[in-house]
């Protein structure tokens, strides 16, 4: 990694390090402390938040400071060993503790890997014989610097995966802790919302419980410093009012450090000569809220061909996920996997152009003057490499990962499209039918997304059996909706052929007249056919019954009939009951925002799937459900006047929408309702508790603390809010964006209640109103709110 110089004294997104302690500002007190910690604990734990500066602390503050501790001989006190564990920690502690003996061949290196890598997974005191062998004097110490200590529950597989070598890991941590010689010391440095997760190991709580050092907020006078002194250092002055903008944008929240440091190391850049960093070079960085998504845009702009865009697309979509909480969150995988992914289906064709496109396009963005990739721009790539993004603040800050209004992102995509193989997966294992419309789009997502077996493995594989289940479901659709044209097609040359007969025997007219006046009635009848068609497009047995008779039909060899029938298939379209049923709100007629009445008839699922769950949460399928008890709905849906029509299963009116969380008693039980992709089932309810609707939160500026305030302010209220989402478009912003008109009178409470938490939590000033959100592409499709607010900092 190159060290910070005169030529670049700001890091961007990656952590300082070893070597950068000369651009290191702001941080001598928390140094000092963290020594002191040290001295008084054998392990210590560097906590804090996202973006806080765990990493940096330690490797550009303390081990500076520990490297200029000497013996009176003027030997070092300190052997420091530093590694991240990513997904194989004791093969990780024994390449490093390799490098503490450099003198060594080749060939007796390779012999003392292996032997180091045995000792280790031999027993728990593995770490301490390892370290007896290094020579260590009595007066001196290990210390064994675990960066991100949170990496061993990271790169655990769903299941639970290397879980055996990350408990071998931390016995070794704590047995080497408590030898008494050598003396070995430790330090991780671990992100705070994983402490909890410690607990599953034996004596590593109360080892962290005693050393544990939670890493403090910058003040304003130290984040000054970090803006300002790298910059004189290297010869350059930042403006006051540069200064001040960014004290006041950042605030004082951790998360937004990293964000500093690539706006300074962009403005460095932009300013290029001059003696001045002024407020012109902020603006041409983009500011807080764009430097990184405009930066990220330039060099994927910049990338030489759209197949190496095409190839970076499918690397960021390999390297970031969403938790089960909705977050974006770095993964971390192997180049060689990703190799495989980007491959597309075709991995032959790919073998050996894409290798070659995938490092140029990771060299590009993990280049020293953007960071935006580890490793380091001067680590040599290789399978086993492991690519990662350097920090979160890219999920959140560059656009085409996050998506702008009314798209999805990178990120949105690969999360969609991995819940629909999720989604036929399942189906296959369970040898479901899908409906006509529903197998049809699933081919087509298949066709444009092109996933194979390697991408398939971040969902569970089975690649083999989801493509025979969509290639045999679209099959089944096609000759389904094939057999019906031909049907048709053969009423239309029965209803032509009646017309020419009767048009032969008849004596009163010409036979123009005759056979005029048949065409014209045939057209008429051909109409009604094409209605008719609709019907039965959605009963099963019969549809059933018409593929046989179509392939008694139409011989293979009858070109121009297969032709045309295929043209008719195209005109033709089948609905899918679930699509039908869900709770979509049609924008333009709207939605009323309350029932109109407590009491209507409520879909409550198919055979496969059922829309209630208990009080407690526990799904219930629709056989199961009882009349005269209660129950949550689990989705946004409507509330209609009646039952679906028996013939047709036409909708009836909707007396409003019922939001998910939802209570109903259930009064009655319907018969279930035969249908072509399976039993529904109807009851009659009534609304015992009207849920509130879920609030997306989008906020800007303020801290985290501060917008999980007013998030609990409102769910005091009701509101459901799923978490708290920064963004700098919600900069300036106070309102209470709703999607449809009929959710006007819900949107101005919402608006109203968030008004009034803000006045008892001191803010005032703040006053937030309901705005209609007019973009016709930006929608939430069950007609959830979202509340955008920017909040001061104290």
């Amino acid at each position: 990694m190159s060290a910070l110089s005169s030529k670049q004294p700001y890091p961007g997104l990656r952590p300082f390090d070893e070597g950068d302690q000369e651009y290191f500002f702001g941080r001598d007190a928390q140094t000092h402390n963290l020594r002191q910690k040290l001295e008084g604990s054998r392990l210590v734990a560097v906590v804090g938040r996202s973006g806080c500066g765990k990493s940096s602390l330690v490797k550009a503050g303390l081990i500076p400071l520990l490297a200029n501790e000497k013996e009176s001989e003027g030997r070092p006190i300190w052997l420091i060993a530093t590694f991240r564990p990513q997904g194989r920690p004791i093969e990780e502690l024994g390449k490093t503790l390799l490098e503490l003996t450099p003198d060594i061949s080749e060939s007796t290196r390779e012999l003392r890997r292996i032997r180091l890598d045995a000792m280790l997974r031999r027993s728990s005191q593995g770490l301490v014989e390892a370290a007896s062998e290094l020579g260590i004097p009595e007066s001196g110490h290990l210390l064994i610097i675990v960066d991100q200590f949170e990496e061993i529950f990271r790169f655990e597989g769903p299941s639970g995966s290397n879980a055996d070598e990350a408990t071998a890991f931390v016995r070794l941590l704590i047995e080497a802790i408590n030898a008494e010689s050598p003396r070995i010391q430790i330090i991780l440095t671990m992100r705070l919302d994983f402490l909890g997760d410690c607990a599953r190991f034996a004596r590593l709580p109360e080892a962290i419980s005693d050393g544990q050092f939670l890493v403090p907020s910058l003040s304003r006078a130290e984040r000054r410093a970090a803006i300002e002194e790298p910059a004189k250092k290297a010869g350059k002055l930042v403006r006051p009012e540069v200064t001040q903008r960014l004290l006041n944008e950042i605030g004082e929240d951790p998360e937004q450090l990293p964000v500093l440091q690539h706006v300074l190391m962009r403005m460095w850049q932009h300013a290029g000569a001059n003696a001045e960093i002024t407020l012109k070079d902020y603006e041409d960085a983009g500011g807080v809220t764009a430097a990184i998504s405009r930066h990220a845009d330039l060099i994927y702009d910049g990338l030489a061909t759209d197949a190496h865009r095409r190839v970076a697309e499918r690397l960021f979509k390999a390297i970031s996920e969403r938790d089960r909480r909705g977050r974006s969150i770095r993964r971390a995988t192997l180049l060689g996997e990703i190799a495989a992914i980007v491959a597309g289906d075709d991995a032959k064709a790919h073998a050996a152009a894409d290798p070659k496109k995938l490092n140029n396009v990771i060299d590009v963005f993990r280049a020293p003057d953007c960071c935006f990739l580890l490793p380091a721009a001067d680590e040599e790539l290789s399978p086993a490499t492991l690519i990662d993004i350097s920090h979160e603040s890219l999920l959140r800050g560059w656009n085409k990962l996050t998506g702008k209004t009314g798209n999805d992102g990178w990120i949105g995509e690969e999360d969609r499209d991995g819940r629909i193989y999720g989604g036929l997966l399942e189906a296959a294992k369970n040898k479901s039918t899908l409906s006509s419309e529903v197998a049809r789009d699933r081919q087509q997502w298949w066709n444009k997304v092109r996933p194979n077996a390697a991408w398939a493995d971040r969902y569970e594989n089975n690649f083999a059996l989801v493509e025979e289940f969509v290639r045999t479901a679209a099959s089944r659709a096609f000759w389904l909706r094939f057999g019906i044209m031909v049907l048709l097609a053969a009423a239309m040359v029965s209803l032509f052929a009646a017309a020419l007969v009767n048009t032969f025997w008849t004596g009163e007219r010409s036979q123009r007249e005759a056979l005029d006046a048949k065409l014209t009635e045939l057209t008429r009848q051909d109409r009604d056919v094409r209605a008719e068609l609709t019907r039965i497009l959605n009963q099963k047995k019969e549809l059933e019954g018409t593929i046989r008779q179509a392939q008694n039909i139409v011989p293979s060899s009858d070109g121009k009939a297969l032709r045309d029938l295929d043209k008719l298939l195209k005109e033709s379209s089948a609905g899918s009951d679930n699509v039908v049923q869900r709770a979509v709100v049609d924008p333009k007629a709207g939605t009323p925002a309350t029932l109109s009445s407590d009491t209507g008839f409520l879909w409550i699922g198919s055979a496969q799937a059922g829309n209630l769950t208990t009080l407690a949460g526990a799904p219930v399928p629709p056989a199961g459900v009882k009349i005269n008890e209660d129950y949550l709905i689990n989705l946004d849906i409507y509330l209609r006047q009646g039952l679906p029509d028996r013939t047709t299963y036409s909708q009836q009116p909707t007396l409003g929408i019922m939001p998910e969380g939802t209570r109903v008693r259930i009064l009655d039980i319907a018969p279930p309702f035969s249908r072509a992709s399976g039993d529904q089932y109807w009851a009659q309810v009534r609304v015992a508790s009207l849920a509130l609707s879920i609030v997306y939160f989008q906020f800007a500026v303020g801290s985290r603390d501060q917008a999980q305030q007013i998030s609990k302010a409102l769910q005091e209220k009701g509101y459901k809010i799923p978490g708290e989402e920064r963004t700098g478009a919600a900069a300036g912003k106070h309102e209470v964006r709703y999607f449809y008109d009929g959710q006007k009178t819900i949107a101005a409470q919402l608006a109203e209640d968030t008004t009034q938490a803000l006045q008892r939590l001191s803010y005032s000033s703040l006053s937030v109103s309901a705005v209609l959100e007019g973009n016709p592409i930006k929608s939430n499709p069950d007609g959830k709110l979202e509340l955008w607010l920017a909040i001061p900092p104290k």
